[in-house]
């Protein structure tokens, strides 16, 4: 993504944005509202349309040259990572499956309904809630199904950003927390209703719920306003 951030904008019905990391240039993409499941690669931006019945859709990173992806529908819990789509499943109790942006492959990965998902490298990370949402665990897999392991038993993991060797989170709306990729150092960094994690190089942006959109270092450090 460069120097820019590309996000839903809760203040125009939340259509596709971008914004420079350093607050300029602040333009608009599409007309879709409530769009989700943004994912960059190259030149393309990929989302969810809720104009269409959350389907798959791409289109260029300066607005042009829309189209549809593929039929499957596609919730909150959708990652796209090269050719594929990573999401939970809602024809199949939510479970966790993937499938080629061409509608092709289409394959189930794990069992588990997961209140959140990020696909980073061959691992996806998860969090997984029991039926009655009372307790859940956080833990990752394999992209081809294999090599499932439990990272924390922890309730109310909540929006999930895999960078580097850490995994940062929300926990419902009690903070924002951070993790190694092997289940060590965790770590809290802001006691904010954290709503939404995009980490660029050093900085981790969200929205801080009813207050607006923030920033801070992967350290904690120097938290601020966007």
């Amino acid at each position: 993504m460069g120097d820019w951030i590309y996000y839903s904008n809760q203040n125009d019905e939340f259509k596709v944005y971008k914004i420079k990391t350093d607050g300029t240039g602040e333009s608009k993409l599409n007309d879709d509202i409530l769009t989700i499941n943004i994912s960059v690669m190259g030149d393309w931006v990929y989302y969810s349309n809720y104009n269409d019945s959350r389907k798959l859709y791409k289109i260029k990173t300066d607005g042009t040259e829309k189209s549809k992806q593929n039929d499957e529908l596609f919730d909150s819990n959708t990652n796209i990572v090269g050719d594929w789509v990573y999401y939970s499943n809602d024809n199949d109790s939510r479970k966790i499956y993937k499938i080629k942006t061409d509608g092709t492959e289409k394959t189930k990965i794990c069992d588990n309904a997961p209140a959140h998902l990020n696909v980073d490298g061959d691992w996806i990370y998860y969090s997984y809630w029991t039926q009655n949402g009372s307790n859940g665990a956080f833990y990752k897999i394999k992209t081809d199904g294999t090599g499932k392991i439990m990272l924390l038993d922890d309730d109310l993991v909540g929006d999930i950003n895999v960078a580097g060797d850490w995994i940062y989170y929300t926990r419902g709306l009690l903070g924002l927390y951070k993790i190694k990729t092997d289940g060590t150092g965790k770590t809290k960094l802001s006691g904010d209703s954290v709503v939404g994690i995009n980490v660029v190089g050093d900085w981790i942006y969200y929205g801080n719920y009813g207050w607006g959109e923030f920033k801070i270092r992967t350290d904690g450090s120097r938290r601020g306003g966007v």
